[in-house]
C-alpha cells in the first residue's frame, strides 16, 4: 500500500509540475512572440528611421538648391535692372544728341528765314525807289524802268515761293522735333 501510495504521490506531484511547466511554458512562448513582434516592430521603424534620415537629407539638398536658385535670381534681377538703366540711359544720351541736331538745324533755318526776310525788304525798298525813279522822271528810260520793274516783280515773286517753301519745311521740322521731343520723354518716364 505504501508503494501505491507513493506512487499516487508521486504522480500528483508531477501533474503539479507538469501543469507549472505548461503554464511556464505558455508563458515563455508567449514571451518569445512578444519578443519576435518587438524585434520586427524595431526593425520596421529602423528601416522608417533609415528612410526619413534619407528624406532629409534629400529635403536639404533640394533647399540648399533653392537656396542657390534664389542668389542666382537675385543677382539675374540686379544685372537686368543694370541692363535696363544702361539702355535707359543710352537712349536718352541718344535723344540729347538728336535733339541738339534738330535744335542747330533749327536754328539754321530761324537765321535763313532772318535773311530771306532781309532780303524781302531789300527788294521792297528796291522797288519802292524804282517806283519812284519812274513817277519822277528820273534817269531811266520808260523801257528799261519796265523791264527792270518786270525782272524785279519775277524775282519777288521767286523770292516769295522759295520763302512760303523754306516756311513750310520749317513747320514740318519743328513738327518733327515736338514729336520726337514727346518720344524722348516719354522714353526718359
Amino acid at each position: 500500500m505504501e508503494v501505491v501510495e507513493r506512487k499516487v504521490r508521486h504522480e500528483v506531484t508531477n501533474i503539479g509540475t507538469n501543469s507549472e511547466m505548461n503554464v511556464a511554458n505558455k508563458r515563455f512562448n508567449k514571451y518569445e512572440d512578444t519578443n519576435k513582434m518587438l524585434k520586427t516592430e524595431l526593425e520596421k521603424l529602423e528601416s522608417r528611421m533609415s528612410e526619413l534620415t534619407t528624406e532629409v537629407a534629400r529635403l536639404k539638398s533640394t533647399a540648399d538648391m533653392l537656396h542657390s536658385f534664389e542668389k542666382a535670381h537675385d543677382i539675374t534681377q540686379a544685372i537686368s535692372m543694370q541692363l535696363n538703366k544702361l539702355l535707359l540711359s543710352e537712349k536718352a544720351s541718344e535723344n540729347d544728341k538728336k535733339l541738339q541736331e534738330q535744335q542747330e538745324l533749327m536754328a539754321k533755318v530761324k537765321s535763313g528765314e532772318e535773311a530771306l526776310q532781309q532780303l524781302q525788304q531789300t527788294v521792297k525798298e528796291v522797288n519802292t525807289e524804282l517806283h519812284n525813279l519812274s513817277s519822277f522822271g528820273g534817269y531811266l528810260s520808260r523801257c528799261d524802268r519796265n523791264i527792270t520793274l518786270g525782272t524785279l516783280h519775277v524775282s519777288v515773286k521767286r523770292l516769295r515761293t522759295e520763302f512760303i517753301h523754306l516756311r513750310v519745311s520749317t513747320l514740318d521740322l519743328e513738327n518733327r522735333i515736338s514729336r520726337k521731343k514727346t518720344n524722348a520723354f516719354i522714353l526718359t518716364d
